[in-house]
């Protein structure tokens, strides 16, 4: 058809003219062979009706070609026809209209089956739904189209038109997908491949491809590179001239010029870019803009301006539905605080936490990414900030403890579904030509946002899980595992559901105290909850001084790091931390039993059992324990007690900790049935089969910390004496029963401290979150001797039929009192027992 052929060269006139000469010939016929023809040649004739913008030409031409295609059962051309239907209902701003269309051309490709034209059809599926905001669902179309189509590409190729160009299409797709939802680095590295084959898309495509990338650069941190795509983009537009890629291009030049350090006129040009969205009708954007412009106007100290454009991109937000409401919001408090009118910033953060917890409880994946994000950390954080600095009469610190919480609840969900609330940006793939699949945090994150949405609704059909989570039937297992793994408790721990601060505040047992902190830039708070009330102390240090003290803390704690440093010394910093932290609060300690702490920031990394009152450490005073939230604490004190009359053991698993051994089988000898597992015994299959029912769990084996966007693991014994990792993901798909899980590893009860989730990315958290009501685990990189010892007393005192809290204190008050290891070293710097710390139920 040299028609088409000239349409598919561009050369879109000359061949709309011979289309419809052919098509005159054909008209009339009725021979089931000429009915095929006629049919093809008007899919032909609506493609070019569309390429000119003549929709409605477009429309009736692609109708005639369907409704032969369909009375003479030739399924290629109704795919054909369905598809290019579909294009048309979108460019016509029916995109709701278009899914039916497309979902149809998919099935009759998929029956045929033709895989290319199924992977064309996905295509166009995917756009639609990008264009309805639905990120999953664009982005597992997007990669099934690639799969469904890299068969096909390379040399033999070129007989299957628009292949590798449609491959292209979608892999553009799920780059922009992945740009969207935080990861910028691999987004560039794909755009970037993409734009060097300009003759796969056409002049609109390249502008918009080189937008993304731009995009993708800026939020990489790679200014130059941004400013680069920026012309790259502006000169494609200039090409065909739309006037709708011009707010993108306006947006972005602002957003430039504001990295450049032009505050002023990056913020006049997103203005031009917001007003001019705005006059073409495309709301969402000019809401985004607005939001925008009103954060610049902040960066520059025009308080009014910021505050009348927060409003006005606050109004339309809430109009349209957008999920932008909550960054207006957001802008709105900050601008209103910057005027000194704080009870109404108050208010305008409440509102903002409102809007932020209905996005992420709706749980669509866009909306968990921007309500789980860094960004939106920061939000909750200062709302509670925002609430301590009224005058003192006005001061409510119930509402700041409120906002802290739920900003914990949403950093526990982050960590559980893989989103790294620092959107630390991944290395982009060697190959672009292989992206078929996402990176493997994302791959978590689209798993388990359609897991946690069949708990919230409780429904656990596995089949249902997979499906929710746009997964094939295949990954029912996963379903099954988090059906398996997660409770109503469990839904708690991980930050799914949370409870209101007031509630969890008059359930706190009578003799427990809950020390929580907010670390801002020029001052902090401490926060003391009891089962009476919440009382408010405001600190003097801020954020830079508190980590400059817990610095200094572990500079005179070990300065070879290996080795304990002078215990006078010591004495002194963590004195003065004991005084700068926790001394305002002493009145409120004077009759607990149980001190629990909240850390906040670096705080996760210091151990609060050895601070000192200038007399005493303060494990000499309290029994301590650490929890990553007031929610979670109740959850875990909501659980039934359960009885420790059994231990499973795991020591030594590569061979080259011997003292570990030892350290298990002294530990087992309170239980006469425990079992153990040592070295090339202690495999992944062994142990995992025995953990289900355990009330006493202890690992004595490596760790391995990662960061939030790859999971930390324990080392077990794997083929050939290589370790085979018991991830933390691999945790929170067990069911476990556990009274206690000590974890004697390096670092076990911390993690990546960016964003203060320290614990809650922590090994620690996740056989909380899997089921177990308390988990011992360390600090920093334990000593072989002083672990084995304090772990012998610690079950000595264990056994005795205290609390997990009480025996860890009594462990560390009897190691600070001059015992001694194995080979007669003395034991009482803090160095050898505090590192230990007890995390989750005091009980």
């Amino acid at each position: 058809m040299e028609g088409g052929s000239l349409i598919d060269q561009g050369q879109t006139d000359e061949g709309l003219g011979l289309l419809l000469d052919a098509w005159d010939l054909l008209e009339t016929g009725e021979h089931r062979t000429l009915v095929n023809r006629r049919a093809k040649i008007a899919v032909r004739l609506g493609q070019a009706c569309r390429t000119m913008g003549a929709l409605d030409e477009a429309e009736r031409w692609v109708a005639l070609a369907l409704d032969d295609a369909t009375s003479t059962g030739k399924d290629k051309v109704r795919v054909d026809a369905l598809h290019q239907l579909g294009l048309i209902r979108g460019d016509q701003g029916d995109v709701s209209g278009s899914l039916p269309l497309f979902d149809e051309a998919i099935e009759v490709a998929g029956a045929m089956p033709d895989e290319i034209r199924r992977g064309k059809a996905l295509v166009g599926r995917a756009a639609s739904h990008d264009s309805l905001g639905d990120v999953a669902a664009a982005l597992t179309d997007y990669l099934a189209a690639q799969q469904a189509l890299a068969p096909y590409l390379g040399a033999e190729a070129g007989t299957n038109a628009g292949v590798e160009r449609f491959f292209a299409n979608a892999r553009y797709g799920v780059a922009r997908g992945l740009g969207n939802l935080g990861y910028p680095m691999h987004a560039l590295a794909d755009l970037e491949g993409l734009l060097e084959r300009p003759e796969l898309f056409g002049p609109t495509e390249m502008s918009g491809l080189a937008t993304s990338a731009a995009w993708a650069a800026l939020e990489s941190g790679e200014i130059g590179r941004a400013r680069e795509l920026l012309d790259q983009a502006a000169g494609w537009a200039d090409l065909y001239g739309p006037a709708r890629a011009r707010f993108h291009l306006l947006a972005l030049e602002g957003s430039v010029l504001r990295a450049e350090g032009e505050v002023v006129r990056g913020c006049d040009r997103i203005a031009d870019g917001a007003d001019l969205a705005r006059e073409l009708g495309y709301l969402r954007f000019a809401v985004e803009f607005e939001v925008e412009v009103a954060e610049c106007l902040l960066e520059a100290e025009q308080h009014g301006d910021a505050l009348d454009r927060a409003r006005t991109s606050g109004a339309l937000a809430e109009q349209l539905g957008s999920a932008s409401a909550w960054q207006a919001s957001w802008q709105e408090a900050r601008a209103l605080s910057g005027l000194g009118r704080g009870e109404e910033a108050t208010r305008a953060y409440q509102a903002a936490l409102d809007q932020l917890d209905a996005h992420v409880e709706s749980l669509e994946l866009d909306a968990l990414r921007a309500g789980l994000s860094g960004e939106a950390g920061g939000v909750y954080a200062e709302a509670a900030g925002a609430a301590l600095s009224l005058p003192p009469d006005a001061i409510d610190p119930a509402v700041a403890l409120d906002a802290l919480e739920r900003g914990r609840s949403r950093l526990l969900l982050a960590s559980v579904l893989g989103i790294d609330p620092g959107l630390r940006p991944l290395p982009g793939p060697d190959d672009p030509a292989t992206g078929i699949q996402p990176p493997a945090p994302l791959d978590r994150t689209l798993r388990s946002a359609g897991l946690l949405r069949g708990l919230r609704s409780g429904s656990w059909d596995p089949a249902n899980s997979a499906e929710l989570a746009g997964l094939p039937p295949t990954s029912a297992a996963i379903g099954e595992a988090f059906r398996s793994g997660f409770s109503a408790s469990h839904a708690r721990v991980t930050g799914v559901t949370t409870v209101e601060a007031a509630v969890l505040q008059s359930r706190l047992p009578e003799d427990v105290v809950v020390l929580t902190w907010r670390l801002g830039q020029d001052r902090s708070d401490l926060l003391v909850v009891t089962r009476s009330g919440v009382e408010h102390l405001p600190l003097e240090p801020g954020l830079d001084e508190v980590t400059d003290l817990v610095r200094r803390y572990y500079r005179e704690m070990a300065p070879r790091r290996d080795r304990p440093g002078d215990l006078a010394a010591l004495e002194q910093v963590a004195e003065e931390a004991w005084q700068t932290l926790v001394a305002p609060a002493a009145e409120h300690l004077s009759g607990a039993r149980t001190v629990a702490v909240i850390p906040e920031g670096p705080l996760y990394r210091l151990p609060f059992s050895a601070l000192f009152d200038g007399e005493r450490w303060l494990v000499e005073r309290w029994e301590l324990v650490v929890t990553p939230s007031l929610n979670v604490l109740d959850a875990l004190l909501e659980r039934e007690a359960v009885a420790r009359d059994g231990f499973v053991g795991i020591a030594d698993p590569l061979g080259d900790l011997p003292a570990a051994r030892g350290e298990v089988a002294d530990a087992a000898k309170h239980w006469p049935d425990a079992r153990v597992f040592e070295g090339q015994g202690a495999t992944p299959a062994a142990v995992l089969g025995s953990l289900a029912d355990a009330p006493v769990l202890h690992f004595a084996a490596h760790g391995q910390l990662l960061s939030s966007s790859e999971p930390s693991y324990l080392e077990l014994a794997g083929a050939e004496g290589l370790p085979a990792p018991l991830t933390s993901d691999a945790i929170l798909g067990l069911r476990l029963d556990a009274s206690l899980v000590t974890l004697s590893a390096c670092r076990s009860a911390t993690g990546s401290t960016r964003g203060g989730e320290a614990l809650v990315n922590s090994l620690a958290r996740s056989f909380l979150a899997a089921g177990a009501r308390s988990v011992v685990g360390s600090l920093w990189d334990v000593d072989d001797s002083g672990t084995a010892a304090l772990m012998s007393i610690f079950y000595e005192e264990l056994a005795r039929g205290g609390s997990s809290s009480g025996a860890l204190a009594a462990a560390q008050r009897r190691m600070l009192l001059g015992a001694t290891s194995a080979d007669g070293e003395q034991l009482e710097h803090p160095w050898f027992w505090a590192g230990f710390v007890l995390i989750g139920d005091p009980r």
